[in-house]
Formats: structure tokens, sequence, C-alpha cells
């Protein structure tokens, strides 16, 4: 199913054990190089998808809906004057409504992943080529076993605004969700910092 914000999101997956997000959790108040342990820490495993990471923007900053204005947030949150890429501002409202919804007793339930580190863990190493392209969409598709039905459903009628690697990251991101529940999954950091909400700052794989 495709909804409209977290909130609807949220109303849909009141009964389950575990949600998967792939929308950071946890913000840092102050800009610095390279953002969150997690986010760092997942550029050094995926090597070449290492730009798939984007640094989430400072909590002040997600509040504005002009991209000069959240970047002059980010940037003057502390002396590194690190501003934001538009690729972060463009999902900006996005971590608004996760952020403005999550808690620490929620975080139990939902946990932040990362696609590319979902399909990492999937395959025992990191995708070749980007997702956008023919071959990075086979390759992922292919190590998609328990999804096949999924993908070929969607592939066939996917729903109206979602791009069709979208539905791969879902998938993938369901994956871990299930080793999430099965206590099999793993977490970066080991031990995360936690942001000034107290919510982790963590990616599941």
């Amino acid at each position: 199913e495709v909804k409209a914000t977290f909130s609807d999101v949220m109303n849909l997956v009141q009964s389950a054990s575990v949600t998967a997000v792939d929308i950071p959790v946890g913000l840092l108040d102050a800009a610095e190089y390279g953002v969150r342990a997690c986010d760092k820490e997942a550029r050094k495993l995926l090597q070449k998808r290492r730009s798939s990471v984007f640094s989430p923007p400072i909590r002040e900053a997600i509040q504005y809906n002009n991209y000069d204005s959240a970047s002059r947030a980010n940037r003057r949150s502390s002396s590194s004057n690190i501003g934001i890429s538009l690729q972060a501002f463009g999902i900006s409202k996005k971590i608004k409504e996760v952020d403005d919804i999550i808690t620490p007793i929620l975080q139990d339930k939902i946990f932040e992943v990362h696609p590319e580190l979902c399909f990492m863990e999937i395959a025992g190493f990191s995708m070749t080529h980007p997702k956008r392209r023919v071959e990075g969409y086979l390759e992922r598709k292919k190590i998609l076993i328990d999804f096949r039905d999924v993908v070929a459903k969607c592939e066939k009628e996917r729903p109206r605004n979602v791009v069709k690697d979208d539905v791969l990251d879902a998938c993938a991101a369901c994956w871990t969700a299930k080793r999430i529940f099965e206590k099999a999954a793993k977490r970066l950091p080991p031990d995360p910092p936690f942001d000034s909400k107290g919510l982790r700052m963590e990616k599941w794989r």
C-alpha cells in the first residue's frame, strides 16, 4: 500500500512488532562532518555505493520549507559551517514527519534502515550498479528471492507515484524488518549514541 504521510503509515502498522523505515531517526542539533556515526559506518561498509548515504539535516533545519533558510540554519549550528544537500532538503519534510512522531518508546518498534545496506546484507556484498540503472535494478531484483511474487505483481501494476526501484527498496527493508524481529539483524554502530530527544542514532541491516 502507498500512504501519503508517516501518520498514515503508523495507523497502517499499529499491530506490527517491527517497522523498518528508510528515513533518518535521531538527529544532531549541531552539524558535524560526516554527520551521525551510523552514516559514517554505513559509507565505509558500502564502499562503491557510499554516495547513497546522504547526511541528514540537523533538527532545526527541518523546520524550514525553504532550502536557503534550512541550509543557513544548518551552517549556523556549529563552527564547521556545514550546509545541507538538495537531496537531504528534498526529504526534510518526511524527516520532520517522522521526527514529530517518533519517541524512544516507539523506537522499540520502528527501526531506521538503509536499502543499500539491506541489499548488501542479503547478497553478502555491496551492489555493483546504481539502482536507477537497468543493471542495478536487475541485480537487486535477482537477490530478492523471497519477494519474487511481490515484485512481479508491482511490475505489472505498480502503485501510482511509486518508482519501480522503490518497490525493491521496500522489499529489502521488509527483509531486514523480519531479521530484526528474529534478532538476527545487525546494528550500526553496535552501541549507538543518543540525540537530544533520547533517540538512538542507528541503522539496521
